[in-house]
């Protein structure tokens, strides 16, 4: 039984079958047991589990938005706006200049308005979370887009670990530690102590002149290759989840990184590394 397949019988069965699934084990095989066993869906109307990809407005980026909504005429991209959910319901007011929004509209007509700027998104938009196999990194699904960020930000620190070894000019270590924000510093203390069987190419610290702002930069690209590189294996709807959950620059970055080929070795490296930056960034937040 397909993934999809279960999450339709097991709205179904919490709708005519309340008891459970355990009722009907005497007519399904081990497979479906197994499938229906780890779903956790609660909701009992098929239409909605359907609908699904219209409440995935609340996790995509506003920046996704940006191109539907500017093909709309002037009075009705300020109706849509209105209809969308915070934080891109204000990003977007902000981005098309509109200081004051209408009133929300009525439940019928709001989903009139919200579905036209969904059909305009493509296919991606139509990703339901729970219909995507995220596999090992099922812990970054929930993350917001700045805990995602965060993340970034901490794999980019191993692209400096090895480097900050050999640097014997302490001004210049303190330096290039000071630089980093205080959770890249955190994330250090327990980087720098990691063997790695792969490494991208220096950074060159030895010849950095100082400058705080291009530093940060070049580790949060670095940071973007190593997280593209670790979800090399990962189901394509699941990368595009999470694509959403970020700008569309930085996606695109992602994207480019996704359809290169890495040795297997990196890839390897990149996902152990990923699992430790997902545990940190979660335990800083908790």
């Amino acid at each position: 039984m397909k993934l999809t397949q279960g999450m339709v019988l097991r709205v179904l069965i919490n709708r005519f079958h309340p008891e459970g699934v355990e009722s009907l084990s005497p007519f399904l095989g081990e497979d479906a047991l197994r499938l229906l066993e780890g779903e956790t869906l609660e909701f009992n109307r098929p239409d909605e589990l359907l609908n699904a990809h219209h409440r995935l407005l609340a996790k995509i980026h506003y920046s996704w938005l940006v191109p539907a909504i500017q093909k709309l005429n002037g009075p009705l991209q300020a109706h849509v706006i209105a209809q969308m959910p915070e934080p891109s319901r204000s990003k977007l007011a902000q981005h098309f200049q509109i200081a004051e929004l209408p009133e929300r509209l009525h439940p019928f007509l709001r989903e009139v308005l919200v579905h036209k700027v969904i059909s305009r998104l493509g296919e991606e938009s139509h990703i339901h979370p729970q219909l995507v196999e995220s596999g090992t990194f099922s812990d970054l699904e929930p993350l917001t887009k700045h805990q995602l960020l965060d993340v970034i930000d901490c794999l980019g620190v191993h692209d400096i670990a090895l480097e900050i070894k050999q640097i014997v000019d302490k001004r210049k270590l303190a330096k290039v530690i000071e630089t980093l924000t205080p959770l890249q510093k955190a994330f250090l203390k327990s980087a720098v102590h990691e063997r790695a069987v792969w490494n991208s190419t220096p950074v060159g610290l030895e010849n950095w002149a100082g400058d705080r702002k291009n530093l940060l930069r070049t580790l949060h690209k670095r940071g973007i290759a190593r997280f593209g590189i670790a979800l090399q294996g990962a189901d394509p709807e699941f990368r595009r989840l999470i694509l959403l959950k970020l700008d569309t620059g930085r996606a695109g970055r992602l994207q480019q990184v996704f359809e290169e080929q890495h040795p297997e070795k990196a890839v390897q490296t990149c996902e152990k590394q990923l699992r430790k930056a997902i545990e940190f960034v979660t335990r800083e937040a908790s």
